[in-house]
């Protein structure tokens, strides 16, 4: 399992096209501070509340209704500094509810780290044995209109209330052979499966201003203050 900082991910684009006959998959996190509107890999100092989703893509897999059927993992927040935040809203994204599902999120290291996970494992991400598992029917048994097959597709969220701290979010993908991520390969279910050393997890990063910056921004904010207010003397 490797882990690529996003500049990295996107550089190395080229490379897994033309490697696109082995089996590979990724993982994606993505962050947004605009209601969803645009979403990226890395924002500074976004305004609340934050909202992140997931996505899972593969390639060199061929086959009937080829897609993404699920995976198994436990999503990470990591602050520096301080606190990550409160997290909200947790979900699965539809069509991939399949089976009843829970969630809740879980402080470590006085909320410097952060888990997401079942709401009875309390063991350190990676360590317990409850999961997160996205995952969605065989193109046969999903209700009509409800089979995804997009590439990637996007199959978790969630929201933050960001505190101000650097923040890096990722994930811990079960060990378990075969559970990192599976994918369909034809209609009735057929699925290849993926463990974590095939998987490549790109994860999202907040970035805290700086105090020099902070404090470039505050001098901003007062002069600007000033100016309006001279200009109400006039």
């Amino acid at each position: 399992m490797k882990s690529l900082s996003p500049l990295t991910f996107f550089a190395g684009l080229a490379g897994i096209a033309a490697t696109a006959s082995a089996q590979i998959g990724s993982y994606i996190w993505q962050i947004s501070d605009d209601n969803g509107a645009s979403w990226n890999s890395v924002l500074f100092a976004p305004a609340n509340p934050v909202k992140v989703r997931l996505l899972a893509s593969f390639s060199g897999v061929s086959g009937e209704h080829v897609a993404v059927a699920g995976g198994q993992f436990d999503g990470t927040l990591i602050a520096t500094g301080g606190r990550v935040g409160t997290i909200s809203n947790i979900a699965r994204v539809s069509p991939f509810t399949f089976g009843a599902q829970s969630f809740a999120s879980r402080e470590f290291s006085g909320g410097s780290t952060v888990k997401i996970d079942l709401p009875t494992d309390t063991a350190l991400p990676g360590a317990g044995n409850g999961w997160v598992t996205p995952g969605q029917l065989d193109f046969q048994g999903a209700p009509e209109g409800t089979y995804c097959s997009d590439n990637p597709a996007v199959i978790f969220t969630y929201d933050l209330n960001w505190e101000g701290n650097s923040t890096d979010i990722s994930m811990v993908l079960n060990p378990a052979n075969g559970r990192a991520m599976a994918i369909f390969t034809s209609a009735l279910g057929s699925t290849l499966r993926l463990n974590p050393n095939s998987i490549t997890i790109i994860p999202a990063h907040i970035e805290a201003p700086s105090p020099s910056s902070l404090s470039l921004l505050s001098l901003g904010i007062l002069a600007t203050s000033r100016r309006r207010s001279n200009q109400r003397r006039c």
